[in-house]
């Protein structure tokens, strides 16, 4: 398993997969050859994004969910959505040090 680190924000995609760079699906070796691309909107901005279902993990917990990689993707974070990270995990952000803390929930 490829492990990967990166700054995330809590995105408003409402019930949408995690929209994140193109450049992550890259770096972990996911092939996004024949996904079809869809135009999506990301913080009032357009981007083409492509969606597939990956296995991901948090410490010990692993899920699989849709993750759409985009690109242009012009941010310096990535987003976690609510089908994506939010249905797994009860989080508590304390912005004030930068931090998430993440419990997972049973299925």
């Amino acid at each position: 398993m490829v492990q990967i680190g990166f700054d995330c924000r809590h995105p408003t995609a409402g019930e949408h997969a995690s929209p994140i760079g193109e450049w992550v699906a890259n770096a972990a070796g996911i092939f996004l050859t024949g996904v079809s691309p869809e135009s999506i909107g990301v913080g009032g901005r357009s981007t083409i994004g492509r969606t597939v279902t990956v296995r991901l993990g948090l410490a010990d917990h692993y899920w699989e969910a849709p993750v759409t990689f985009c690109g242009p993707w012009p941010w310096d974070f990535q987003l976690l959505g609510l089908i994506g990270f939010f249905r797994w995990f009860r989080a508590c952000f304390h912005a004030a040090d930068n931090e998430l803390e993440a419990m997972a929930l049973s299925d």
